[in-house]
């Protein structure tokens, strides 16, 4: 059964929105790419020129407005997955579950709180940073910023305001074309689902000389449940309630510990999780028409 007018209006449309977008996107994510990159390295020579100096905190003044920049420590948290758990579970040793034991009421307690903890040492990754700021910070030593340092951190400026417009722009152009596509996707919707389909094949003419191939598909994606820390917390008590017994000792668990890691990561595959369809466009080859014919 052949589309309707309306149907194929809707494919047209649809593989035009998508050309158009992504023509219009190309030069600006280029720019985005090259100011992100830039940013980026300009923090990195500022924080290794810093610590070369043995410098804490720093103020420049640029168009007239006074800005500081100081050295950070920071704290980064990953996020929680079914690898960080098991790394953490293989990384867990004998120790950690009797210092645990201190505090505990049994052995499967200390070993529920050893395993959470251990986990969240994991996730835990300490590094240092440049902080940029129009406001100094009470309780360390402000040096006047050199000429090496004040022209790194006016680039610096410079490179985070074309982020910003680069940014703002993409939005823009998305914004334009994804409500024109989004309104070409419940007749398409429509018309693979009266057909059974899972891919149409669309050839757009280009120029008059080429064809494009476009291959409109109905794609499944599954979103887990996401891992907080709640939910890993009754991951963890429910398997080492399942695995160690309340008379159990710290070498009971060591040796089943193993198994134990594989029995968490299998419950968090079970969690449930989400499934979504939605059309995209994949783009095939381009062709002279002769060769079409």
């Amino acid at each position: 059964m052949e589309p309707t007018d309306t149907e194929r209006g809707s494919i047209r449309d649809y593989c035009a929105g998508h050309h158009e977008m992504a023509a219009a996107l190309k030069p600006v994510q280029k720019d985005r790419s090259a100011a992100q990159r830039r940013k980026k390295d300009i923090k990195n020579e500022m924080q290794e020129y810093m610590v070369e100096k043995s410098l804490t905190c720093c103020e420049v003044r640029i168009a007239g407005v006074i800005h500081y920049i100081r050295r950070k420590r920071v704290r980064r948290t990953q996020s929680i997955t079914e690898t960080l758990v098991f790394d953490a579970l293989q990384n867990l040793d004998r120790e950690d579950i009797v210092y645990e034991a201190t505090t505990a009421a049994s052995t499967r307690e200390s070993v529920i709180n050893a395993i959470l903890n251990k986990i969240k040492d994991v996730r835990q990754n300490d590094g240092e940073t440049v902080e940029l700021s129009k406001h100094s910070e009470r309780g360390v030593v402000i040096m006047a910023a050199d000429n090496t340092l004040t022209s790194h951190i006016t680039e610096y400026y410079a490179e985070a305001a074309k982020l910003k417009d680069k940014n703002s722009e993409l939005s823009s152009i998305k914004a334009e074309y994804n409500q024109r596509i989004t309104d070409c996707e419940s007749s398409i919707a429509a018309f693979m689902d009266r057909l059974n389909l899972s891919s149409q094949r669309v050839n757009v003419n280009r120029d008059n000389d080429y064809v494009q191939t476009y291959y409109i598909r109905k794609k499944k994606s599954i979103r887990k449940s996401r891992l907080t820390e709640k939910v890993v917390k009754d991951l963890v008590t429910q398997v080492i309630r399942e695995h160690v017994t309340e008379s159990a000792s710290v070498d009971d668990f060591m040796q089943s510990r193993q198994d134990i890691a594989v029995a968490i990561v299998k419950h968090i595959n079970l969690l449930p999780a989400t499934e979504t369809v939605k059309l995209s466009l994949d783009r095939g080859a381009m062709k002279r028409k002769r060769e079409e014919e």
